[in-house]
Parts: C-alpha cells; sequence; structure tokens
C-alpha cells in the first residue's frame, strides 16, 4: 500500500490494509431497527401505502432532513412526495401546492409524471449551480418501460429531460455518486439480465453530464453459496471513508420475502461479500410493520447526533399481496458510525499486523470496544488493546513496541481516541516513515482506525 492509494481511515471491512490475524474473528454488526415506524400512510394520496423508493438528505446550513418518498393512492397510481424532519422521527408533510390530487393541490406531491412511476432517486450535484438536483426514475408508459431523468433548481419543482436515460429497464435502480470525479453513478437492471442470467442481478450505467450514458455492466450477482431461491433484487451503494459499500436487497423467492446484506467495494465497480456472510437488515417479527419486506432508502447512512441513520421502507407483504396484507411504512434504524463490522477476539486474545505504508503524520487513534458482550453496560469494559509500531524491516521501533503502548480500555462510542505511549512519546514523529503495525486484542472490537492530525 503505498502513499498515493493510502485512505485517511482504514474500516474493519476493508481487507486491503490487512497483512496477516492470529484469533482473530470478523462480526458484520446490523443496524438496531426501531420497531415503531416513523412515517405512515395519513393522506388521502398514500392510501395504498407509503415506500422509501426515495432519498433522504441532510440540507445545509440548518441540518433538517429532506425525504423524498412513494405515496400510492387508492387507484393503485404512484406519485413523488416530499417531508421534512428536525430531528428524524418527526415528520412533516408540507403543503406545496405544485400538484393536483383530485382538484386540489393542498399536498405535498412533488412529481406526478405520466406513466407509472417507481423509485424515483434524488442525487445534489453541488457543482451544478442551474440544477443541483437530480432524479433517476424508472416509468412504465404505454406498456414500456425506460429509466428517465429530471432536473430542479431546488428539489420541488421537476423539469423530466426530454430523452429517456435507457428503454427496456426494469423497476428498481439506485442512483449514487462517486464523491472523488464526480461521477454520476446508476445501479440498476439491464433490458437483457433476464435473456442473459434468468434472474435479477445488479448493473451499473456513468454519466458526467446527465445527458448521455454509458452502457450497462454487470456489476453484482447471485453466487454459488446463496439459496437456491435468492435473488440480488436491487443494491444501494455509497462512498464511505476508504471503501464503497452496497446494501444488496436479496429476494427469496420462497418464502416471498426481501432482507439485506451487506456488500464492500474498491472501486464502484466490482462487489464482493463480505465474510462471513450474514444478513445485515433483517425482518421484522410477524405484525411489525417490516415483517416481510426491508430496504434502504438510496442516500449513505446519515452522521446525526453521534450515530448512523438508516432510513428504510418497510412492508407486512412482499409481491402479489395488496392491503391491507401488505401495509407499508416508512422506518428507521441507528448503529455506530462507521461500526459496520469489527475485527474481534475474544479473552484468549488475538492480534492483527497490517501491511506496510506511509505513516502520513499525526497520532494513531482508534474506534474500538473492549467490552465483552455488546449487551454489557459500558462502564464494564475488561478487555484492552495495545498496538505495536514495526519498521520498513518488520522489526518493533524503540519506543513504539507493546509494551511501550498504554493499553486501551473502553469504549469510544464510535468516536476516534488518540493511542498512548509512556513517556509521552508521540508517533507523529514516524511522519513519512515506512510502518505496519500490529494490534493487540483481548477481549475487543476494533472498528476503524486512523491518523489524526
Amino acid at each position: 500500500m503505498t502513499a498515493a492509494d493510502q485512505p485517511l481511515k482504514f474500516l474493519a471491512v476493508d481487507e486491503r490494509w490487512i497483512d496477516e490475524t492470529a484469533c482473530i474473528r470478523r462480526r458484520i454488526h446490523p443496524p438496531r431497527i426501531h420497531p415503531q415506524p416513523v412515517l405512515i400512510v395519513d393522506r388521502p394520496w398514500e392510501a395504498l401505502g407509503v415506500l422509501l423508493y426515495g432519498t433522504v438528505h441532510r440540507a445545509a446550513p440548518d441540518g433538517a432532513l429532506r425525504m423524498w418518498y412513494l405515496a400510492i393512492d387508492a387507484d393503485d397510481h404512484p406519485r413523488l412526495c416530499y417531508a421534512t424532519s428536525s430531528n428524524g422521527v418527526d415528520w412533516q408533510k408540507p403543503e406545496l401546492g405544485l400538484c393536483e390530487f383530485r382538484e386540489s393541490t393542498a399536498n405535498n406531491i412533488v412529481f406526478d409524471p405520466p406513466g407509472r412511476l417507481d423509485g424515483a432517486n434524488i442525487i445534489i450535484d453541488p457543482d451544478d449551480g442551474t440544477a443541483p438536483y437530480k432524479l433517476v426514475c424508472h416509468l412504465v408508459t404505454d406498456g414500456n418501460e425506460a429509466l428517465w431523468g429530471a432536473v430542479s433548481r431546488d428539489g420541488l419543482t421537476w423539469e423530466m429531460q426530454p430523452q429517456p436515460i435507457g428503454g427496456g429497464f426494469s423497476d428498481r435502480q439506485q442512483a449514487m455518486t462517486f464523491p472523488d470525479n464526480g461521477e454520476l453513478v446508476v445501479l440498476c437492471r439491464a433490458p437483457e439480465m433476464f435473456d442473459t442470467y434468468a434472474e435479477r442481478a445488479v448493473y451499473r450505467i456513468t454519466s458526467w453530464e446527465f445527458k448521455t450514458w454509458s452502457r450497462p455492466e454487470l456489476v453484482f450477482k447471485s453466487a454459488l453459496d446463496d439459496p437456491p431461491h435468492m435473488e440480488c433484487y436491487s443494491m444501494t451503494g455509497f462512498r464511505w471513508e476508504s471503501v464503497y459499500l452496497g446494501v444488496c436487497e436479496r429476494m427469496h423467492v420462497a418464502p416471498d420475502v426481501v432482507d439485506c446484506e451487506l456488500v464492500v467495494s474498491h472501486d464502484g465497480r466490482q462487489w464482493q461479500r463480505i465474510q462471513p456472510r450474514t444478513t445485515f437488515l433483517e425482518l421484522g417479527p410477524p405484525g411489525s410493520w417490516y415483517s416481510d419486506w426491508i430496504c434502504t432508502s438510496s442516500n449513505p447512512p446519515i452522521s446525526r447526533d453521534g450515530v448512523l441513520w438508516w432510513f428504510l421502507s418497510g412492508r407486512t407483504g412482499c409481491h402479489d399481496t395488496t392491503p391491507p396484507l401488505n401495509l407499508r411504512a416508512i422506518g428507521v434504524a441507528t448503529s455506530r458510525i462507521d461500526g459496520f463490522a469489527s475485527l474481534t477476539a475474544t479473552e484468549q486474545g488475538g492480534w492483527i499486523r497490517t501491511r506496510a505504508f506511509t505513516w502520513p503524520g499525526g497520532e494513531l487513534a482508534v474506534n474500538a470496544d473492549t467490552r465483552r458482550r455488546m449487551s454489557m453496560d459500558r462502564r464494564f469494559c475488561s478487555g484492552r488493546i495495545r498496538v505495536e509500531v514495526l519498521d520498513e524491516a518488520g522489526v518493533p521501533t524503540a519506543g513504539f513496541r507493546r509494551e511501550d503502548c498504554q493499553p486501551f480500555t473502553g469504549d469510544t462510542n464510535g468516536e476516534s481516541r488518540v493511542v498512548e505511549w509512556c513517556g509521552g512519546k508521540r508517533l507523529a514523529e514516524l511522519a513519512g516513515r515506512s510502518v505496519s503495525f500490529v494490534f493487540i486484542l483481548e477481549s475487543a472490537n476494533l472498528y476503524a482506525f486512523e491518523s489524526l492530525r
């Protein structure tokens, strides 16, 4: 690993920085799904349900949350609606006066194009001063399906583009951006998907100016170790620190339910499953708002109040079911900052050695938890973490050996805590030198480490 490709932060989901381990296991940490939904049906144009086949963004500078979601009326006609919240739990549906429903504009509908609308995802392009809001949706018109784009100055009034992004695309696309180069990306279902694979799969199309798009490229599909009746229904992707993370909707045809798995990519193009494979968003108990279907909005989780907020779409039925058997609602889950997974050791102890890389300067900081069990009170952290610094020859560096490290015990609670050394030594003095770290864990979870300057 060179300084040129070195990320600011190393996450437990990313194996590129790991050289060798002993008695260490990776543990996936699913978000905690809150039992009650935060947005439910309470308007006539939402009669058959609300779906977060849409997007949640945090507005600047006040930090308020803005949600674009689908509402389906009693005639099974979907429309894109808009809601706002100051705390992520209590949502308001403002009367905007933009679109007509039953001869009245007293509603929160912002987009009602001709045809049947599905999966309207919002991208905010800060480099476009004229129309920073970009919308990608699926429309069926006169029996023909296609992906379409629309643009907006404020996210409320939308103008459809004159030509579709592409014809023959199926529904359940998800829009994302590459923050490092500004490329616009849509993860979607290509027209040739069923002819080629006879099942759902995830393709990728890209654009620089939101007008011309690349040809679909397959990036993710079912694997040999998947259950026989499971398909990759769709996937949300987003950049997070040093990697791209994806939440793959898994459709289990028998029984007909949808849950989610966390996946990873180093380039946003080729995606891999994270070992060990576990369910990231599990279905709720019978009678809950997400008993048969759960998926995320198109945006990354939002960092707020010291935790990550995941906004979710849930149903009490899956395909070929209608209300009252298929109730639809929008909910939320929360998780630790950078807490997608941890590298874990039991009381037996274990270690992780990193690959050699150039230390950029600053102090080493860890996001970690030394509780024996996640359910324990944070005041009772009996484990510990120590660090040893190796030079380019693999020899422990004087002043930064494991016996020189002051053991860390506690829970950083999603924040980064600086590793301290005896005698007041500072890792900043190794800036520009080739190093590798050995993390020695006892009853501990390491979520991430980074350089703090």
